[in-house]
């Protein structure tokens, strides 16, 4: 247990006049009597009242000092740390970067990534929470950390490929950070493997789903065109050509 305001302790000072009230010893006018024996009561009171004698029970300081020490408690604002909560928390990061594109399983790489993605869901249990990441060249939040299994399946039948390329280091991070304190959680990513190796991926259980395979993938990666320099003269057009695998393909251009 911690305190947002141990300063608030001071307060506790308090006893100490409080105590010191029941050391003073009342001032009397001294007389002269023929005998004690009917004045026993009153000796018994100046004992009780003379200083820095041993305290006596009395039930009327102990509730003054408890109410000082409960007051001074709640002025220290204590606070107690959460228990972790003892359901799931599943981060889902679904690669829509331009080969997520191919078709080499029906329909599209990407479309099976969202399927994989919703049985995924399927298999948490009835409390746990989900959070969605789509990325490519940037990392973008779909679904925040929710047990609303609606929103979630909406925010996967939502992803739309883009032409960019992979980057999955900034939706690690957002994945990490939302399951930061989790006592069960997961990160699953679906993606074709085109991905650079995740900085920190030790302290977090990781799923990585693999979607398609292996295609002979070409692909046009850059392009030029240049207006002639007189009007009769023909277009120019630069292009590259890249193929993605080990061996030589022949492709319509």
């Amino acid at each position: 247990m911690t305190f947002l305001d141990p300063v608030a302790f001071a307060w506790l000072g308090l006893a100490a006049p409080i105590v010191a009230l029941y050391f003073l010893k009342m001032r009397r006018r001294r007389v002269q009597v023929a005998s004690t024996w009917l004045w026993r009561k009153s000796i018994n009171d100046l004992r009780v009242n003379a200083p820095f004698q041993r305290l006596r029970k009395s039930l009327l300081l102990l509730l003054q000092l408890l109410l000082v020490i409960l007051g001074a408690l709640a002025l220290a604002r204590p606070s107690g740390k959460a228990a972790p909560p003892e359901h799931k928390r599943w981060a889902i990061l679904i690669d829509r970067s331009a080969s997520m594109r191919m078709k080499d399983v029906a329909p599209s790489r990407l479309e099976k990534a969202k399927a994989l993605a919703l049985q995924a869901v399927k298999e948490g249990g009835p409390d746990d929470e989900f959070m969605v990441v789509a990325f490519s060249s940037r990392a973008q939040i779909l679904s925040p950390m929710t047990g609303d299994r609606g929103a979630v399946e909406r925010a996967i039948d939502g992803v739309e490929p883009t032409d960019a390329p992979t980057r999955i280091q900034e939706a690690y991070r957002l994945a990490a950070s939302a399951l930061e304190g989790a006592k069960l959680r997961e990160i699953v990513v679906l993606s074709d493997g085109g991905v650079e190796p995740i900085q920190g991926a030790e302290d977090i259980p990781l799923r990585y789903v693999p979607v398609g395979g292996k295609p002979r993938n070409a692909a046009v990666t850059a392009l030029d065109v240049r207006r002639p320099s007189k009007g009769d003269d023909p277009w120019t057009v630069f292009a590259q050509i890249d193929l993605f695998h080990d061996k030589a393909a022949e492709v319509p251009v």
